[in-house]
């Protein structure tokens, strides 16, 4: 169990390092005001931009308390999923299979996100901030730090509260999204494992490697973080209003959820809400992928040796 536990760790550390361009991508593009690109030449010109003026190291910015966050979120994540999954079917009246994969799947990601946020916020600065000095993308550390003096300086009276702020946004969009992505997983894998089978003439590594769990984790992120990107990009808005990084200052938000959605209407359209939504599809479906399979892999290892 513990080899198998070294393994997974190792590979969504792995895949943290490699979506992290990404990452930086998108939130770049979601904090853009006033932009008539496409959204393929808007990623493109991103990305060209930031090695252009900051370095490929660039891209990996905010890596360090997203190697931290993606583990410790996944653990929270499932094994709160686990025990309400448990929970919910135990009571003396339970409610549908659905409607507990839902429910579970929200709370799930609730509790994860909440555990995380700090983590999540000050990767999202990191990654907002630009700079044209190619010393300070060199040093990540000292960016961290730095980061975490602005936030305790921001309000000195209530020094956790600067690390939470956006949560209500994400915690909005937070519940909707897992549980839909839960939802739309446990109602594909079973069907898929039965088509992806060797029985319906199906090559045997198929079922081995996983495939079809990673299949279904796949479609089902995809969907759910579609249906749901608005909250993400709020998310994003609240947590680096008014920083400013070499003479970038972005847009205040006073506001609550709602307000601050209105106001990124009102200044960019409708399609504000969806800026970077491309990238975010892109690393969605390997994050799934990788996700529900390490799940499932665990969880197998678990009830072979007679845990719940």
């Amino acid at each position: 169990m513990r080899s198998l536990s070294s393994r997974v760790l190792w590979r969504v550390r792995l895949l943290a390092f490699a979506i992290a361009p990404l990452d930086v991508v998108k939130i770049r593009l979601q904090l853009q005001t006033h932009t008539d690109q496409s959204a393929i030449q808007g990623a493109l010109r991103t990305f060209a931009t930031i090695i252009r003026r900051e370095g490929i190291v660039a891209l990996w910015k905010g890596n360090i308390p997203a190697s931290i966050l993606y583990p410790l979120y996944g653990s929270v994540q499932f094994a709160t999923y686990r025990r309400l999954t448990q929970f919910l079917q135990n009571l003396p009246t339970p409610p549908g299979q659905h409607a507990i994969n839902f429910l579970a799947g929200g709370f799930a990601g609730a509790a994860a996100t909440t555990a995380t946020y700090p983590l999540d916020l000050l990767r999202t600065r990191l990654a907002a901030a630009s700079s044209t000095s190619s010393a300070s993308l060199s040093r990540s550390s000292p960016a961290l730090f730095e980061a975490l003096r602005t936030l305790h300086a921001e309000h000195r009276q209530h020094p956790l509260r600067p690390y939470f702020r956006g949560l209500p946004a994400a915690l909005a969009g937070i519940f909707p999204y897992m549980g839909l992505f839960f939802f739309g997983y446990e109602g594909l894998r079973t069907p898929l494992n039965a088509l992806l089978s060797p029985q319906h003439g199906a090559p045997g590594w198929i079922s081995i490697l996983g495939a079809p769990d990673a299949l279904a984790g796949t479609i089902a992120g995809v969907a759910s973080k579609t249906a749901v990107f608005p909250f993400d990009t709020v998310r994003k808005r609240m947590q680096v209003q008014g920083q400013s990084t070499t003479g970038t200052a972005y847009p205040l938000h006073t506001g609550g959820v709602l307000r601050t959605l209105s106001e990124v209407i009102a200044r960019d359209g409708m399609r504000g809400l969806y800026r970077g939504l491309g990238i975010g599809l892109i690393k969605a479906a390997p994050a799934s992928a990788v996700t529900v399979w390490a799940y499932e892999r665990c969880l197998a290892v678990m009830q072979r040796m007679g845990g719940s």
